[in-house]
């Protein structure tokens, strides 16, 4: 298994208004062997009241540690873009007290997507 598989990739907010981000495991199709293509589950849950959703994409090691690096970019320039293209999108932008997060299924089409505010934690930067 990955050294990635369970791994809390991005929590920010709380009760009402979240994004969360996890690897959840290995996913391994019957066509390829997981030694040669170790693709990791990911789950991206959003809750904006009354909305709130999971998008469950399937990312290779290299797009996680992509992900990764945005996230610590993220707590220094205060903006980030995650996936995109035909990938969901989240894009993540610092306003004063607060994190906008804008998810999206696809990047490459604006529609359907979500836009809210989360209270930016205390510490000034993601917590992970």
């Amino acid at each position: 298994m990955s050294e990635h598989a369970g791994e809390l990739l991005l929590s920010l907010g709380g009760d009402g208004r979240s994004l969360r981000i996890r690897s959840i495991g290995l996913y391994a199709p019957k066509a390829v062997v997981p030694e040669q293509r170790a693709w990791q589950t990911v789950l991206i849950e959003v809750v904006a009241t009354p909305f709130r959703g999971v998008i469950e994409i399937v990312l290779s090691q290299e797009d996680i540690v992509e992900w990764r690096n945005a996230i610590l970019d993220f707590a220094v320039t205060g903006h980030a873009t995650l996936g995109g293209g035909r990938a969901p999108e989240i894009r993540l932008e610092t306003d004063g007290p607060f994190i906008e997060v804008l998810v999206a299924s696809t990047g490459d089409d604006p529609w359907p997507r979500v836009a809210y505010l989360v209270p930016r934690p205390s510490s000034d930067t993601a917590e992970r």
